[in-house]
């Protein structure tokens, strides 16, 4: 069965605007997913319409869990937001660049688009390390598993600052 990627990420902001903590946790989840290995589509829709990924104020009381995760709810959500905006700069996703061809996005591009993007860049692996999990944080199964995503991406990203220092 097929889906628009316009119900699709609808439906997934709709559940990121809830109050429950796990629900909000697996749409972040499932959107950063689908922005890293889904269909470019869908990182085009979230950046063109300025989706409210960011949660600054989420605060899930319920109980002490839910306390301790929405700090890092928060932390994830500006990142994915970060992610978007980055996108919405430069029209492609820095995670996915070809690196080392000749013919890579970044060989060939105009060195006032490469001053432009370098800030971009900066940007989207501050708040990637804003994250600053602590020991007791890598012992949670859940932050451990978007952790290791936001691992890939920075996998990725750290190829691209050393190109932009060459």
């Amino acid at each position: 069965m097929n889906v628009s990627v316009p119900l699709l990420v609808g439906l997934l902001i709709e559940r990121v605007q809830e109050k429950n903590w796990v629900i909000v946790m697996k749409s972040l989840v499932t959107i950063h997913n689908l922005m890293n290995f889904g269909n470019e589509k869908v990182s085009q829709y979230l950046a063109s319409m300025n989706c409210p990924i960011n949660l600054p104020n989420f605060n899930d009381k319920s109980s002490a869990q839910s306390y301790e995760m929405s700090l890092y709810i928060r932390k994830y959500s500006c990142y994915l937001h970060e992610k978007t905006a980055s996108y919405r700069a430069m029209a492609f996703d820095f995670c996915k660049v070809k690196r080392g061809k000749a013919d890579g996005v970044l060989r060939t591009m105009p060195v006032e688009k490469l001053l432009c993007a370098l800030p971009v860049l900066e940007q989207q692996i501050n708040v990637l390390l804003a994250f600053d999990a602590s020991t007791r944080d890598l012992n949670n199964q859940i932050i451990n598993a978007s952790l290791g995503i936001g691992d890939r991406n920075s996998l990725g990203l750290q190829p691209m600052f050393g190109i932009f220092m060459l």
